[in-house]
């Protein structure tokens, strides 16, 4: 849990945010609550990295590459 929100990975060395996002996540209310989310997690300086659970599913190397890519 960061501040008043429960992430889904965090890496507090880098401050590296990744959520899993599940199909859920397109409805109105949910993506506004996300940007919310995302927001504040931004303000405390804190990177988010946003996959779907497709995506997931389907290229694990790609976002396990793209994650290393993003954190250096």
């Amino acid at each position: 849990m960061i501040g008043n929100f429960i992430v889904d990975f965090y890496i507090p060395s880098c401050k590296l945010v990744i959520e899993l996002d599940g199909a859920q996540h397109t409805e109105p209310q949910a993506a506004e609550y996300d940007a919310h989310r995302t927001a504040y997690l931004q303000s405390i300086d804190c990177r988010v990295l946003r996959y779907g659970n497709n995506e997931l599913d389907t290229n694990f190397a790609g976002v396990c590459e793209d994650i290393l890519q993003k954190i250096g």
